[in-house]
């Protein structure tokens, strides 16, 4: 019977509050948002960005030296195109 009355409150615990999450409509990124996103950030847009960009052409691999020298493709065309959208300057520069 304790175990019983025990288990809703472990789970209970363990669960808690539900934690914030942030969702970010990856299509309307600019290149702005994404350089003066924090570092952490900026890795996790690059590696979606990766991943969209690989699914759409079939490659079901990371190439981790191909996934390097397009970040910085990227960024560096940013540098200078803060107003263009992400995804395209993606298709432009890294594909």
């Amino acid at each position: 019977i304790r175990t019983a009355l025990l288990s809703p409150l472990v789970i209970a615990a363990t669960f808690g509050p539900a934690r914030a999450q942030t969702i970010v409509e990856m299509s309307a990124l600019k290149c702005g948002d994404y350089l003066e996103s924090p570092p952490d950030r900026q890795e996790q847009f690059a590696a979606w960005m990766n991943g969209y960009f690989n699914a759409e052409r079939n490659m079901p691999m990371v190439d981790i030296k191909r996934f390097a020298s397009n970040k910085k493709k990227v960024e560096k065309y940013c540098r200078s195109h803060k107003k263009d959208n992400l995804m395209n300057v993606i298709r432009k520069v890294a594909i």
